[in-house]
């Protein structure tokens, strides 16, 4: 979402972006949209509606406008200055490339089922899965964090975690929150 080619990068001419999504990382949905200006000192976002993807449909939004210290957006958009938001689309979208790889996918069928993973806001992701058949000793609900390494891309997250737990070293890690079920 920053760099160069990012859509929230202010330019002579005033333009709408995608500002904001929904939780899910679904693109476009609960989309957030807001027309970005720049003058000599200051960048501005305004004109807010709802959306989504297609902007088939819109639908205005009474809000005041955002003002931005045009020097400091700049640098913040360009990956010149730190972070301005801790929103960090890495995670969200590695946290659903995770669950579409595991949703019905089963490691051993009798033991480890895969759950899902959440994305937890920051630089984290997080791991379920269930260990165990009803009724087993053990069942029960496994739980485990993965940082995002600093560069890394949603992408390679997602591979680490699929691989980690195609590996089955869920069971044994001691990092692993264990919830006993029933």
């Amino acid at each position: 979402m920053t760099g160069s080619e990012s859509v929230l990068l202010a330019t002579g001419e005033p333009h709408d972006a995608l500002i904001a999504r929904c939780g899910c990382g679904e693109e476009g949905c609960g989309a957030l949209i807001a027309r970005i200006a720049i003058d000599a000192d200051r960048v501005v976002w305004d004109q807010f509606r709802r959306g989504s993807d297609a902007r088939a449909e819109e639908f205005p939004i009474d809000a005041e406008q955002i003002v931005f210290d045009a020097q400091q957006y700049l640098a913040a958009i360009l990956g010149h200055a730190e972070t301005i938001t801790a929103w960090r689309p890495t995670t969200r979208r590695a946290a659903m490339l995770v669950n579409q790889r595991v949703k019905g996918w089963r490691d051993d069928e009798r033991r480890l089922r895969g759950g899902g993973c959440e994305d937890l806001g920051d630089d984290q992701i997080r791991l379920v899965a269930l260990l165990g058949l009803t009724g087993d000793q053990d069942h029960s609900i496994l739980r485990r964090r993965f940082r995002l390494d600093p560069g890394e891309a949603a992408q390679s997250l997602a591979d680490r975690v699929v691989q980690y737990l195609a590996n089955g070293g869920i069971i044994d890690d001691e990092l692993v929150e264990r919830s006993p079920i029933g």
